[in-house]
């Protein structure tokens, strides 16, 4: 979906997702970034709301870290990207 995002494995990816989640807010906004299609599709599922976002990050290749970041960061921290 975001080749250029997306790792060799879905190990790779977890771990990826993982390491950036203990960072903070900056660090996942950093990582979408990487991806201008992948940012742009997340801005535009968080307009409309947590549970769209949710359906958005679960609709994201396994292979792609910012599913596994999403997914692994506080839900704080989650909120506080969405708004």
């Amino acid at each position: 979906m975001y080749p250029e995002l997306e790792l060799s494995s879905e190990v790779s990816a977890r771990a990826e997702g993982e390491r950036v989640a203990q960072g903070k807010l900056s660090a996942l906004k950093d990582l979408l970034k990487k991806s201008k299609p992948l940012f742009q599709a997340a801005v535009k599922a968080a307009k409309k709301g947590k549970a769209a976002f949710d359906r958005w990050v679960n609709r994201l290749s396994n292979f792609n870290p910012a599913k596994w970041t999403i997914k692994a960061s506080p839900n704080h921290l989650i909120t506080e990207l969405i708004a």
